[in-house]
């Protein structure tokens, strides 16, 4: 991979190699040229790309619930008890996954800005599916096997930690400024449909055919998306880099240097790109200080619904496994719906700028205010009311499930932006 100069950081080109999906024109060169299109009017190529970038996201985001409709079965596979299944698989394996994926993200921002896009994109992706592939087919049922596990699932936190920074800065260079908005939130949706199908597929199979299957089921496809990303797509920088190499005439870079020529950088990441002063000066902006602020404590809940709804509807409420992953279904599809309502409104309310802004605020308090109310219920109510007596949810526990999506109002990539914004 090589790296890039910060001239080269924002260019844009789209290539897709001998099939005829190549265009030596930048939407800088002419930046009016699909501004006024719609997606569905755009280019062929960039249709094309549009939905590998898409299925690549919703896949490898498929594998972030895979593991919570089946977690008593998989605490009896590693010969857990009780306290280790929520201690171990509930908590340090969850630990590990965000956290570890997070921090990654920071690292491959600066790495997407210096190396080859594609080749980042694919190298996140196959850290989430082969670990995933090989855990499925090759970890041995004992106490043991948790350790291959626990890597296993970083592995997966590293990738989708990973893929956000590339996903977002590669439809950048390659989209119009007018698509970039949609792009984005269609990524985002991908990412939810991703986790909310691959629970219930879960849900379905695991009791079945084992826990182990569905990590099968996606990574396979997974790899096939990295696959096709890898030949179809391309960096517009990297070919723009190789015709300008092609353009200048050769010259021995060290005699070039040892006549007084300026210094060349080698390929890497250097200290200024992980320069800390960068995050120092996030933080000196108040409005960026109070989302950091309320984002670590926000996300808590969140990750322990994920993890143990499933499970607890399963064990504490009397559900079957498939009707739990249900509900966790409803969830996820209605975090879906209140993610794109919150970026509809907060983007109308934002554009309107000063005269709203307090809209704009009550908005995002009012959606996170509501979310906890529908899980109170839910834990609190008898069994009866959430569970009928052949296992199924009732439609009191669907409607909780539709009401819980309600934390996504304010917490779509749309409404991100704009608080960003404000800076």
């Amino acid at each position: 991979m090589a790296a890039y100069a910060p001239s080269d950081l924002r260019t844009r080109r789209s290539n897709f190699g001998a099939s005829g999906w190549s265009s030596e024109n930048t939407f800088d060169e002419k930046p009016d040229r699909h501004d006024s299109m719609p997606l569905w009017k755009l280019p062929r190529h960039l249709q094309v790309t549009f939905v590998l970038l898409f299925v690549t996201a919703m896949f490898l985001h498929a594998d972030q619930n895979l593991a919570a409709p089946n977690l008593s079965a998989i605490a009896n596979d590693f010969q857990m008890t009780p306290m280790q299944k929520d201690s171990r698989l509930g908590g340090l394996v969850q630990f590990g996954f965000f956290l570890v994926g997070g921090a990654v993200s920071v690292l491959v921002g600066p790495a997407a800005d210096q190396f080859d896009r594609i080749s980042v994109l694919c190298g996140v992706v196959l850290c989430g599916a082969l670990p995933s592939l090989l855990m499925s087919l090759m970890v041995p049922s004992s106490k043991a096997g948790f350790f291959y596990f626990f890597m296993a699932r970083i592995c997966t936190g590293v990738a989708i930690g990973g893929s956000f920074p590339v996903l977002f800065a590669f439809s950048a260079d390659v989209f119009p400024p007018s698509q970039r908005t949609l792009i984005s939130g269609a990524l985002n949706a991908a990412g939810n449909i991703g986790a909310a199908l691959g629970g219930l597929m879960s849900g379905v199979i695991g009791p079945t055919y084992g826990w182990r299957l569905p990590f099968t089921i996606i990574a396979i496809p997974t790899l096939v998306c990295a696959a096709l990303v890898r030949l179809c797509l391309s960096d517009p920088r990297t070919q723009q880099k190789a015709k300008a190499k092609r353009e200048e005439p050769v010259m021995n870079e060290a005699f070039s240097a040892w006549m007084g020529g300026s210094e060349i950088r080698g390929e890497g990441l250097s200290m200024e790109d992980l320069d800390l002063t960068k995050f120092q000066k996030v933080f000196a902006v108040k409005s960026n200080v109070l989302v950091f602020a309320q984002a670590l404590p926000g996300c808590i809940p969140i990750s322990v619904i994920v993890t143990f709804l499933a499970d607890y509807l399963a064990t504490d409420q009397g559900m079957a496994v498939e009707a739990s992953t249900a509900i966790t279904a409803i969830f996820g599809m209605s975090c879906l719906c209140f993610g794109v309502t919150g970026g509809f409104l907060g983007q109308r309310l934002w554009n309107l700028r000063q005269k709203n802004m307090k809209y704009f605020c009550m908005l995002t308090a009012s959606g996170m205010l509501v979310a906890p109310l529908p899980f109170m219920l839910l834990v609190n109510s008898s069994q009866a009311l959430i569970t009928t007596p052949a296992g199924r949810p009732t439609m009191f526990a669907f409607f909780l499930a539709l009401c819980g999506g309600s934390a996504a109002l304010a917490g779509h990539p749309a409404h991100s932006n704009g608080l960003v914004q404000v800076v």
